[in-house]
């Protein structure tokens, strides 16, 4: 995937939570709030690596109770590179809007899911989703390796475990094993 960037600007990463609304979610579930501690965790795991070529913002839209379509204030606002998105299987209606928007903002967006939902269903997920990479399982290690082939320009390849990715003519590139943090 080809970036329209400039190597004196950094690569812009917006990392999303999104808010499914209960009209969106089963009826009578209850839908809590933790902080989104994975996508805390990746940004802090970028910023360490990369510094100064990367500028990653999150927004948490489950806090602030903001439905997918406002996701196109935050794109005009930071004209991201990358957008991330974490779900939840019971957010991934709002995950799904989320990357559709973004895609009909700018279709050189790489959308990106993570999260439970995405976990061991990326083949599925790709064919009924706008989203250009999914990652199983935890991506602490193999999102900024992926990060890393886009900032140097290198091919996204096939050896980041747990990175799936549509290629360039459409066709899938699919993993099947999954990341995993061995000293934390």
């Amino acid at each position: 995937m080809t970036l329209e960037k400039n190597a004196s600007n950094p690569l812009r990463i917006l990392f999303i939570k999104p808010y499914q609304s209960q009209s969106q979610s089963k009826k009578g579930m209850h839908l809590g709030y933790s902080p989104p501690l994975g996508l805390i965790s990746i940004a802090a795991t970028l910023r360490e690596r990369f510094a100064e070529k990367i500028d990653v913002r999150m927004v948490d839209m489950k806090v602030l109770n903001e439905e997918p379509e406002l996701i196109v204030n935050y794109l005009k606002d930071f004209n991201p590179h990358i957008v991330g998105v974490s779900a939840l299987n019971c957010e991934m209606s709002a995950a799904h809007k989320i990357s559709e928007n973004t895609k009909q903002y700018n279709t050189n967006i790489i959308t990106v899911l993570g999260g439970p939902y995405a976990l061991h269903r990326a083949e599925e997920i790709f064919y009924k989703s706008t989203f250009d990479w999914i990652f199983n399982g935890a991506a602490d290690l193999t999102f900024p390796e992926a990060v890393h082939c886009v900032i140097t320009g290198e091919d996204l390849g096939n050896d980041i475990v747990g990175f799936n990715y549509r290629k360039e003519d459409n066709s899938l590139q699919l993993s099947s094993g999954q990341d995993s943090i061995e000293d934390l």
